[in-house]
């Protein structure tokens, strides 16, 4: 072990931080692929955990042991690591704080605080935490990484973006880091950006159900019809029971004038979802465009009743025009 510096094992904990999972974007096919991004992500000069030379005791350099300050630290930080390996982000943040407090000056130890804080849904202080790693080293990969997964999970799109690229730029390879850089992009209003960000991750790691489905919907914010409809049947493909996939693909074929295609696609949506009011708008709007009147206010009536504030359903049924008044007997 080198002077000065606290090893500490790999973790998956700072590994999670870059899947989509939390922020509900990455379907359960998709996470065994997490699984490989925890032996990596604490490399380059961050699998330890650095003291800087004014938090070191004098004796360090001649001792043959570690001064008790350093294992104390050490010991503190073993404990809120095996905490974090079980979820409990709760039982480890006071034990980081704790050796914070006695080196505060360790980047490393800044950015395990703001892991724990992003899992406790507490974006905005993972936030300054994360900027407190990359201010002692701005190299810092998982600093950057998380700031720009928390700055993703608070919808800010174009300012994650920034730190999403500079993490990137020291692991160009990582197919869930790109995801949420593509992400970004897509609602930052970069479609076209995006596409090639879902396609850079299917090139490195095809198969991943979640990914198609982005590149899907990349690919319907550019008008790209066909297109998309192969990204979607490509992700139902490999996960049969992606409703939202499912829906997806519908969406395509109305937009491209195939209402009755779409139709049997809503229902094996509702199937799997009968209480999902998107998928209920979604069918009554293409029973509408058919003419089908009665059939599509029921849908669009029943999905409003579910989520009144989705969007379009009350134009669709404005659109229909009043009920008809009951025959009289």
């Amino acid at each position: 072990m080198r002077r000065g510096r606290v090893q500490l094992r790999r973790t998956r904990v700072a590994a999670a931080l870059l899947t989509l999972a939390s922020l509900g974007f990455v379907p359960v096919s998709a996470r065994a692929e997490d699984e490989t991004v925890a032996s990596d992500l604490l490399d380059g000069g961050e699998a330890d955990l650095e003291l800087t030379a004014e938090e070191a005791p004098p004796e360090a350099p001649k001792a043959k042991r570690p001064p008790a300050a350093v294992r104390e630290i050490r010991q503190l930080a073993r404990e809120a690591i095996a905490h974090m390996d079980k979820g409990e982000y709760a039982q480890a943040l006071p034990l980081i704080e704790q050796a914070l407090a006695r080196a505060p000056k360790t980047a490393k130890l800044w950015a395990y605080k703001g892991t724990c804080l992003f899992y406790m849904a507490r974006a905005e202080e993972a936030i300054v935490a994360f900027d407190q790693a990359l201010a002692l080293r701005k190299d810092s990969y998982t600093a950057l990484a998380g700031k720009g997964l928390a700055l993703l999970a608070l919808d800010r799109w174009q300012e994650s973006q920034v730190p999403l690229r500079a993490a990137l730029e020291i692991k160009p390879k990582r197919p869930p880091l790109l995801r949420s850089l593509g992400i970004a992009q897509l609602y930052g209003g970069d479609p076209e950006a995006a596409l090639a960000s879902f396609r850079r991750a299917i090139e490195l790691l095809p198969g991943v159900s979640g990914t198609h489905e982005l590149e899907g919907a990349a690919l319907f914010r550019l008008e790209r019809y066909e297109e998309a409809i192969v990204a979607y049947d490509k992700a139902i493909e490999l996960d049969p029971l992606s409703d939202e996939a499912v829906m997806s693909k519908a969406s395509c074929l109305v937009k491209l004038g195939r209402h009755e295609e779409a139709l049997p696609l809503y229902d094996r949506a509702l199937g799997m979802n009968p209480l999902s009011a998107r998928a209920l708008y979604s069918k009554g709007e293409a029973l509408r465009l058919l003419g089908r009147k009665g059939e599509s206010r029921k849908l669009l009536q029943k999905a409003m009743a579910i989520q009144p504030n989705l969007p379009g359903v009350r134009e669709s049924l404005e659109a229909l025009g009043p009920a008809p008044s009951a025959k009289p007997r």
